[in-house]
């Protein structure tokens, strides 16, 4: 439901803000929870984002405040640390406000659960890549941000979304897409079977493809079929 501009002011002004609220507008465009950017009246252009989470999609709202803290912590950690990958390029990662009252860094009314973080000045998104300079400054960005994040034990964290993100799932339905868009092989004694991951990795029976200076075809009990299988389809164009 849509929240009265004078309660969003109440809410933004529920956290410790560096000065008073001038004005609240949205901000984005994103379909899960609902997201505002909330001017201050003093320095000129200071500003913090105030979002309102989606409780039926994260139904553990503070796990989710627990692990942006603990995740922020640690990325600037690391930044005060010295990060050489960066080679000078600025970065900065949003932490959240805590709240006025109490020990948390959220705040819940009847209108919901509400956090408020920091809004990264001169900074923006995009909905849809527009060209290869934007992919490229996505990806270098995405990788940064693993790299700050690759020392973080994730027992630190909390599953907010559980059975969402889980890689090897990720993984399996990436090779069957790639499956379908291409041909496999299926060579039980063969350590280049398509899609396959043996246990204990490529062991002795099974020869690798070779390769070098004189490459020769794959050896393995199906050579001859393949090479008449081949032969045929030749044949027939």
């Amino acid at each position: 439901p849509r929240v009265p501009q004078a309660e969003l002011v109440s809410i933004a002004e529920a956290f410790a803000l560096p000065a008073p609220v001038r004005s609240i507008e949205p901000l984005g465009s994103g379909n899960v929870n609902d997201t505002y950017l909330v001017r201050l009246a003093a320095p000129a252009g200071q500003a913090v984002v105030l979002q309102r989470l989606n409780t039926h999609v994260f139904r553990q709202p503070r796990q989710v405040i627990q692990n942006m803290l603990v995740v922020s912590r640690h990325v600037r950690r690391r930044l005060a640390e010295g990060v050489p990958a960066l080679g000078g390029r600025r970065w900065e990662m949003p932490a959240p406000l805590p709240a006025r009252r109490g020990q948390t860094h959220w705040v819940e009314t009847e209108a919901g659960f509400w956090r408020a973080i920091d809004f990264i000045d001169s900074a923006g998104s995009i909905d849809v890549v527009a060209d290869r300079r934007q992919a490229l400054e996505l990806g270098r960005g995405l990788g940064t941000f693993h790299a700050l994040i690759s020392d973080l034990p994730s027992s630190d964290l909390a599953d907010t979304l559980e059975g969402f993100h889980i890689t090897p799932v990720y993984l399996m339905h990436l090779r069957g897409a790639l499956a379908g868009l291409s041909r496999s092989i299926s060579a039980e004694e063969a350590a280049w079977e398509s899609n396959t991951e043996f246990e204990g990795g490529n062991l002795g029976h099974r020869p690798r493809v070779k390769g070098g200076y004189f490459p020769v075809p794959p050896v393995d009990s199906s050579f001859d079929l393949r090479n008449a299988m081949c032969s045929a389809m030749e044949q027939m164009g």
